[in-house]
């Protein structure tokens, strides 16, 4: 029994992250670096299913000992790119792994706010009046698009095909016969 007043509306998303415990230990960076590609698949496509951007990103380790792990860093900007999560998790990664064998790899984002909020702009880019200064920046940004087109143009495919219809080639087995 509960008295507390029923809210109408369900709150707001606070994180959204992933986490697998694998069913036999990673003693590899290679094979860790699987993994975390295919939590940061999955972290980018539910922030982009709930057209959220993330302003921190947090890795958890917990080794075959059970001791658990974890380190964040806060973004300079906002992302839901699958890449981009992948390759801070990735750089966490590599800041907390002691060799130790691991049994669960994690993926959390937090800090998050809407695509349509102000984003802080870089002031030394914007500052420089030098042509390939402003080349590179404009470079950047032309990235950042056909990243997010490439993203979002894969989670139409598996929306419409399933889970399974897109799959990273270094997500495939080595061994696999042609």
């Amino acid at each position: 029994i509960d008295s507390s007043k029923v809210e109408p509306l369900p709150s707001q998303v606070k994180g959204i992250g992933n986490s697998t415990t694998v069913s036999k230990d990673i003693e590899s960076e290679e094979d860790a670096f699987k993994i975390l590609m295919q939590l940061a698949e999955s972290v980018g496509s539910r922030l982009r299913k709930e057209n959220q951007l993330a302003g921190m990103i947090s890795c958890e380790i917990k080794y075959n000992t059970f001791q658990s792990v974890s380190h964040q860093t806060t973004l300079f900007s906002p992302t839901n790119s699958t890449t981009l999560i992948y390759e801070t998790a990735c750089r966490l990664f590599n800041e907390l792994w002691n060799g130790t064998p691991i049994r669960l790899l994690g993926i959390r984002t937090s800090k998050l706010c809407d695509p349509s909020e102000p984003v802080q702009l870089n002031l030394f880019d914007m500052m420089t009046s030098d042509d390939s200064a402003s080349k590179k920046n404009s470079e950047h940004i032309h990235r950042n698009q056909k990243q997010e087109n490439l993203d979002k143009a894969i989670d139409n495919i598996k929306n419409k095909y399933g889970e399974n219809a897109v799959i990273r080639g270094s997500l495939l087995i080595k061994d696999a016969k042609k």
